[in-house]
């Protein structure tokens, strides 16, 4: 079962990255699957062989965001919660993705 909440969209500079980030009402952050695997030039397909692999991880969360009035109404994303985004990231570093061991050396020094 894919949970669903409402969201506040936003963009956060990591270093010199901006990630597009979703903020729950508890204040937990979240970024998309794909957002997760485009910052280090991965595809989606890669986050998601990743999830399948690991043991214990939180499902995807199904996340409303408000488009504020826009046409349209609401739009879904299927998202992860940051500490779970980092782990893709260390597993992508562990393989020499150089783009990846950039954002997390960015991530420990603006932390």
């Amino acid at each position: 079962m894919i949970n669903t909440n409402k969201v506040q969209h936003s963009l956060t500079l990591l270093g010199n990255l901006y990630l597009d980030v979703y903020k729950t009402e508890d204040g937990t952050y979240y970024l998309s699957q794909t957002e997760t695997a485009s910052i280090v030039c991965k595809s989606m397909r890669s986050v998601q062989y990743f999830l399948k692999k690991q043991t214990e991880h939180e499902a995807p969360k199904r996340l409303i965001i408000d488009r504020h009035g826009t046409r349209g109404g609401a739009a879904f994303i299927k998202a992860i919660p940051l500490p779970l985004a980092l782990s893709y990231w260390e597993a992508q570093a562990k393989r020499g993705n150089e783009i990846a061991i950039e954002v997390l050396a960015d991530y420990k020094t603006n932390q």
